[in-house]
Protein backbone atom coordinates (compact mmCIF):
# COMPACT_ATOMS: atom_id res chain seq x y z
CA UNK A 1 0.00 0.00 0.00
CA UNK A 2 1.10 3.54 -0.76
CA UNK A 3 0.12 6.57 1.29
CA UNK A 4 -1.97 9.07 -0.61
CA UNK A 5 -0.70 12.58 -1.26
CA UNK A 6 -2.16 16.06 -1.29
CA UNK A 7 -4.50 16.47 -4.28
CA UNK A 8 -5.02 12.73 -4.93
CA UNK A 9 -8.52 11.82 -6.10
CA UNK A 10 -10.03 9.22 -3.75
CA UNK A 11 -13.67 9.01 -4.86
CA UNK A 12 -15.59 10.09 -7.96
CA UNK A 13 -19.37 9.94 -8.40
CA UNK A 14 -20.45 10.76 -11.96
CA UNK A 15 -23.88 11.26 -13.52
CA UNK A 16 -23.99 10.81 -17.30
CA UNK A 17 -26.72 11.46 -19.83
CA UNK A 18 -27.23 10.02 -23.31
CA UNK A 19 -27.12 12.70 -26.02
CA UNK A 20 -28.09 10.44 -28.90
CA UNK A 21 -24.60 9.21 -29.62
CA UNK A 22 -22.65 9.12 -26.31
CA UNK A 23 -22.92 9.53 -22.53
CA UNK A 24 -21.24 12.83 -21.54
CA UNK A 25 -21.00 13.91 -17.90
CA UNK A 26 -23.70 16.26 -16.63
CA UNK A 27 -22.74 16.37 -12.94
CA UNK A 28 -20.01 15.01 -10.70
CA UNK A 29 -18.93 14.82 -7.06
CA UNK A 30 -15.28 14.28 -6.21
CA UNK A 31 -13.55 13.52 -2.91
CA UNK A 32 -9.81 14.24 -2.77
CA UNK A 33 -6.95 14.70 -0.33
CA UNK A 34 -6.68 18.32 0.83
CA UNK A 35 -3.37 18.62 2.64
CA UNK A 36 -0.52 16.43 3.78
CA UNK A 37 -1.80 13.16 5.29
CA UNK A 38 -0.12 11.18 8.04
CA UNK A 39 -0.86 8.64 10.76
CA UNK A 40 -4.30 9.53 12.14
CA UNK A 41 -4.43 12.56 9.81
CA UNK A 42 -6.35 12.54 6.54
CA UNK A 43 -7.48 16.03 5.38
CA UNK A 44 -10.18 15.88 2.73
CA UNK A 45 -12.09 18.03 0.25
CA UNK A 46 -15.38 17.66 -1.60
CA UNK A 47 -15.87 19.21 -5.04
CA UNK A 48 -19.18 19.51 -6.89
CA UNK A 49 -19.24 19.89 -10.70
CA UNK A 50 -21.97 20.70 -13.19
CA UNK A 51 -21.77 20.96 -16.96
CA UNK A 52 -22.91 24.28 -18.47
CA UNK A 53 -25.31 24.46 -21.43
CA UNK A 54 -23.53 24.01 -24.76
CA UNK A 55 -20.65 22.03 -23.28
CA UNK A 56 -19.69 18.51 -22.22
CA UNK A 57 -16.98 19.60 -19.77
CA UNK A 58 -17.96 19.95 -16.13
CA UNK A 59 -16.98 23.03 -14.09
CA UNK A 60 -16.30 23.02 -10.36
CA UNK A 61 -19.14 25.00 -8.77
CA UNK A 62 -18.88 24.31 -5.04
CA UNK A 63 -15.91 23.30 -2.90
CA UNK A 64 -15.78 22.25 0.76
CA UNK A 65 -12.23 22.43 2.10
CA UNK A 66 -10.75 20.43 4.98
CA UNK A 67 -11.08 23.59 7.11
CA UNK A 68 -14.85 23.58 6.60
CA UNK A 69 -14.65 26.65 4.39
CA UNK A 70 -17.20 26.56 1.58
CA UNK A 71 -16.47 28.14 -1.79
CA UNK A 72 -19.09 28.89 -4.42
CA UNK A 73 -17.46 29.94 -7.67
CA UNK A 74 -14.00 29.56 -6.11
CA UNK A 75 -11.88 26.50 -5.37
CA UNK A 76 -9.91 28.23 -2.63
CA UNK A 77 -12.39 29.69 -0.14
CA UNK A 78 -10.65 31.85 2.44
CA UNK A 79 -13.62 32.20 4.78
CA UNK A 80 -16.45 30.02 6.08
CA UNK A 81 -18.47 31.05 3.01
CA UNK A 82 -16.67 32.56 0.02
CA UNK A 83 -18.78 33.45 -3.01
CA UNK A 84 -17.17 34.56 -6.29
CA UNK A 85 -18.64 35.25 -9.71
CA UNK A 86 -17.66 36.96 -12.95
CA UNK A 87 -19.56 38.31 -15.93
CA UNK A 88 -22.78 38.41 -13.97
CA UNK A 89 -25.04 40.39 -16.31
CA UNK A 90 -27.55 41.31 -13.61
CA UNK A 91 -24.81 42.37 -11.17
CA UNK A 92 -26.20 39.97 -8.55
CA UNK A 93 -23.93 37.39 -6.95
CA UNK A 94 -25.97 36.61 -3.82
CA UNK A 95 -29.72 37.04 -3.38
CA UNK A 96 -31.84 36.40 -0.31
CA UNK A 97 -35.43 36.14 -1.52
CA UNK A 98 -38.65 35.16 0.16
CA UNK A 99 -40.98 34.30 -2.71
CA UNK A 100 -44.17 34.29 -0.60
CA UNK A 101 -46.03 37.41 -1.74
CA UNK A 102 -49.25 36.77 0.22
CA UNK A 103 -48.10 36.74 3.86
CA UNK A 104 -47.12 39.97 5.63
CA UNK A 105 -44.74 37.96 7.80
CA UNK A 106 -42.74 36.70 4.80
CA UNK A 107 -39.61 38.66 5.61
CA UNK A 108 -36.15 38.24 4.12
CA UNK A 109 -33.19 38.85 6.38
CA UNK A 110 -29.44 38.87 6.00
CA UNK A 111 -27.84 38.68 9.44
CA UNK A 112 -24.22 39.16 10.55
CA UNK A 113 -23.76 38.13 14.17
CA UNK A 114 -20.45 38.60 16.00
CA UNK A 115 -19.29 37.33 19.37
CA UNK A 116 -20.33 39.15 22.54
CA UNK A 117 -17.14 41.24 22.63
CA UNK A 118 -16.58 41.50 18.89
CA UNK A 119 -17.85 43.61 15.97
CA UNK A 120 -20.16 42.48 13.15
CA UNK A 121 -19.16 43.97 9.78
CA UNK A 122 -20.45 44.11 6.23
CA UNK A 123 -17.61 45.10 3.88
CA UNK A 124 -17.77 46.39 0.29
CA UNK A 125 -14.69 46.51 -1.97
CA UNK A 126 -13.51 45.95 -5.52
CA UNK A 127 -10.73 43.97 -7.17
CA UNK A 128 -8.96 46.93 -8.82
CA UNK A 129 -7.82 48.57 -5.61
CA UNK A 130 -8.46 48.48 -1.91
CA UNK A 131 -11.31 50.97 -2.05
CA UNK A 132 -13.77 49.84 0.53
CA UNK A 133 -16.80 50.62 2.61
CA UNK A 134 -17.78 48.95 5.86
CA UNK A 135 -21.02 48.87 7.80
CA UNK A 136 -20.30 47.69 11.33
CA UNK A 137 -21.86 47.48 14.77
CA UNK A 138 -20.21 48.33 18.07
CA UNK A 139 -22.38 47.55 21.10
CA UNK A 140 -25.78 48.95 20.04
CA UNK A 141 -24.35 51.53 17.62
CA UNK A 142 -24.08 51.41 13.83
CA UNK A 143 -21.08 52.84 11.96
CA UNK A 144 -20.36 53.48 8.28
CA UNK A 145 -16.67 53.53 7.31
CA UNK A 146 -15.24 54.52 3.92
CA UNK A 147 -11.97 54.80 1.99
CA UNK A 148 -8.72 52.89 2.10
CA UNK A 149 -8.09 54.25 5.61
CA UNK A 150 -11.58 53.14 6.65
CA UNK A 151 -12.28 56.22 8.72
CA UNK A 152 -15.72 56.34 10.34
CA UNK A 153 -17.88 58.70 8.27
CA UNK A 154 -21.30 58.24 9.91
CA UNK A 155 -22.31 56.90 13.32
CA UNK A 156 -25.86 56.15 14.47
CA UNK A 157 -26.13 55.64 18.22
CA UNK A 158 -28.75 53.45 19.85
CA UNK A 159 -30.39 56.68 21.05
CA UNK A 160 -31.00 57.67 17.41
CA UNK A 161 -28.37 60.42 17.45
CA UNK A 162 -26.54 60.67 14.11
CA UNK A 163 -22.92 61.77 13.91
CA UNK A 164 -21.16 62.80 10.70
CA UNK A 165 -17.43 63.08 11.34
CA UNK A 166 -17.86 62.10 14.99
CA UNK A 167 -18.43 58.75 16.70
CA UNK A 168 -20.05 60.36 19.74
CA UNK A 169 -22.92 62.56 18.49
CA UNK A 170 -24.34 64.63 21.35
CA UNK A 171 -27.58 65.59 19.57
CA UNK A 172 -30.04 64.27 17.01
CA UNK A 173 -27.66 65.44 14.24
CA UNK A 174 -24.04 66.30 15.08
CA UNK A 175 -21.52 67.37 12.42
CA UNK A 176 -17.80 67.53 13.22
CA UNK A 177 -15.04 68.52 10.81
CA UNK A 178 -12.59 71.24 9.90
CA UNK A 179 -14.86 74.08 8.69
CA UNK A 180 -17.98 71.88 8.29
CA UNK A 181 -20.63 73.00 5.81
CA UNK A 182 -24.21 72.12 4.97
CA UNK A 183 -25.48 72.94 1.47
CA UNK A 184 -29.17 73.41 0.65
CA UNK A 185 -29.83 73.49 -3.10
CA UNK A 186 -33.14 74.42 -4.71
CA UNK A 187 -33.19 72.84 -8.18
CA UNK A 188 -36.08 75.11 -9.27
CA UNK A 189 -34.17 78.34 -8.59
CA UNK A 190 -32.60 80.54 -11.26
CA UNK A 191 -28.94 80.84 -12.27
CA UNK A 192 -26.66 81.40 -9.25
CA UNK A 193 -29.71 81.48 -6.97
CA UNK A 194 -30.09 77.87 -5.95
CA UNK A 195 -27.65 77.14 -3.10
CA UNK A 196 -27.45 78.33 0.49
CA UNK A 197 -24.88 77.08 2.96
CA UNK A 198 -24.46 76.91 6.72
CA UNK A 199 -20.80 76.94 7.80
CA UNK A 200 -18.73 76.98 10.95
CA UNK A 201 -15.17 78.19 10.42
CA UNK A 202 -12.57 79.62 12.79
CA UNK A 203 -15.12 80.28 15.54
CA UNK A 204 -17.57 81.91 13.11
CA UNK A 205 -21.03 80.62 12.25
CA UNK A 206 -22.44 81.97 9.03
CA UNK A 207 -25.14 81.71 6.41
CA UNK A 208 -23.68 81.91 2.91
CA UNK A 209 -25.25 82.42 -0.51
CA UNK A 210 -23.35 80.49 -3.22
CA UNK A 211 -23.20 80.60 -7.00
CA UNK A 212 -24.02 77.48 -9.01
CA UNK A 213 -20.37 76.38 -9.11
CA UNK A 214 -20.10 76.72 -5.30
CA UNK A 215 -16.91 78.69 -5.94
CA UNK A 216 -18.11 82.10 -4.74
CA UNK A 217 -20.29 83.22 -1.85
CA UNK A 218 -21.74 86.17 0.04
CA UNK A 219 -22.28 86.07 3.80
CA UNK A 220 -25.55 87.79 4.72
CA UNK A 221 -25.47 86.55 8.34
CA UNK A 222 -22.38 85.97 10.48
CA UNK A 223 -22.05 85.27 14.19
CA UNK A 224 -18.65 85.47 15.86
CA UNK A 225 -17.56 84.19 19.26
CA UNK A 226 -15.01 85.59 21.63
CA UNK A 227 -11.60 83.87 21.59
CA UNK A 228 -11.68 80.53 23.46
CA UNK A 229 -15.18 81.24 24.74
CA UNK A 230 -18.77 80.24 24.09
CA UNK A 231 -19.80 83.90 24.49
CA UNK A 232 -21.08 85.61 21.34
CA UNK A 233 -18.80 88.47 20.26
CA UNK A 234 -20.98 89.95 17.51
CA UNK A 235 -23.85 89.38 15.09
CA UNK A 236 -23.53 90.84 11.61
CA UNK A 237 -26.03 91.24 8.76
CA UNK A 238 -24.83 92.20 5.29
CA UNK A 239 -26.15 92.67 1.74
CA UNK A 240 -24.38 93.19 -1.57
CA UNK A 241 -21.24 91.51 -0.29
CA UNK A 242 -20.17 93.60 2.69
CA UNK A 243 -21.23 96.91 1.13
CA UNK A 244 -24.21 97.27 3.46
CA UNK A 245 -23.62 96.11 7.02
CA UNK A 246 -25.52 96.04 10.32
CA UNK A 247 -23.48 94.80 13.27
CA UNK A 248 -24.32 94.25 16.94
CA UNK A 249 -21.25 93.93 19.13
CA UNK A 250 -20.83 92.26 22.54
CA UNK A 251 -21.55 95.53 24.39
CA UNK A 252 -24.90 95.94 22.66
CA UNK A 253 -23.74 98.70 20.33
CA UNK A 254 -25.36 98.69 16.91
CA UNK A 255 -23.46 99.78 13.86
CA UNK A 256 -25.11 100.64 10.55
CA UNK A 257 -22.58 100.98 7.77
CA UNK A 258 -19.74 100.21 10.18
CA UNK A 259 -18.39 97.04 11.80
CA UNK A 260 -16.97 98.99 14.79
CA UNK A 261 -19.84 100.93 16.38
CA UNK A 262 -18.57 103.51 18.88
CA UNK A 263 -21.90 104.02 20.65
CA UNK A 264 -25.31 102.49 21.26
CA UNK A 265 -26.23 103.47 17.70
CA UNK A 266 -23.51 104.36 15.24
CA UNK A 267 -24.54 105.25 11.70
CA UNK A 268 -21.82 105.71 9.09
CA UNK A 269 -22.38 107.15 5.64
CA UNK A 270 -25.20 109.20 4.15
CA UNK A 271 -28.17 109.01 6.55
CA UNK A 272 -31.86 109.64 6.08
CA UNK A 273 -34.47 109.53 8.85
CA UNK A 274 -38.13 109.62 7.86
CA UNK A 275 -41.33 109.72 9.86
CA UNK A 276 -43.89 107.91 7.75
CA UNK A 277 -47.64 108.33 8.06
CA UNK A 278 -50.52 106.59 6.41
CA UNK A 279 -49.97 105.72 2.79
CA UNK A 280 -46.21 106.26 3.17
CA UNK A 281 -46.55 110.03 3.47
CA UNK A 282 -43.64 111.54 5.45
CA UNK A 283 -44.67 113.13 8.77
CA UNK A 284 -42.83 115.00 11.49
CA UNK A 285 -39.90 113.13 13.08
CA UNK A 286 -38.61 113.57 16.62
CA UNK A 287 -35.26 112.44 17.98
CA UNK A 288 -35.40 112.69 21.77
CA UNK A 289 -32.34 112.90 24.00
CA UNK A 290 -31.81 111.22 27.35
CA UNK A 291 -30.93 114.32 29.41
CA UNK A 292 -33.48 116.96 30.44
CA UNK A 293 -31.23 119.78 29.37
CA UNK A 294 -29.96 121.15 26.12
CA UNK A 295 -31.43 122.98 23.21
CA UNK A 296 -34.40 121.92 21.10
CA UNK A 297 -33.86 122.29 17.38
CA UNK A 298 -36.88 122.26 15.09
CA UNK A 299 -37.07 122.66 11.35
CA UNK A 300 -38.41 120.95 8.25
CA UNK A 301 -40.61 118.73 10.42
CA UNK A 302 -37.54 117.38 12.30
CA UNK A 303 -37.15 117.96 16.03
CA UNK A 304 -34.18 117.22 18.26
CA UNK A 305 -35.90 117.13 21.67
CA UNK A 306 -33.91 117.57 24.92
CA UNK A 307 -36.95 117.19 27.20
CA UNK A 308 -36.31 113.58 28.28
CA UNK A 309 -39.88 112.77 27.40
CA UNK A 310 -41.45 115.63 29.41
CA UNK A 311 -42.15 117.76 26.35
CA UNK A 312 -40.31 120.68 28.03
CA UNK A 313 -36.91 121.55 26.66
CA UNK A 314 -34.48 124.27 27.66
Amino acid sequence: RTIVNDGDLVMRLVADGYDGSSFPHLAEIRASVDGTPGAGDMPGKLSFFTTPDGSTVGQERLTIKNTGNVGIGTTGPGTILDVAGSNIGSGRVVRVWNTDGTNAASDAEFRAVAGDLATARLRFADNAAYRAGIISTTADDLQFQTGSGLGTAVTILSSGNVGIGTTGPASLLHLSSTAPKIFITDTDAGTDQDTWGLESTGGLFQLNSYNDALSGSDTPIQIGRETNSRQVDYIQFATNGDANVVRIDNSGNVGIGTTAPAGTLHVAGTTSVFGVGEGGTPTATTIRGAAASGIDITGANLTFDASKGTGIGT
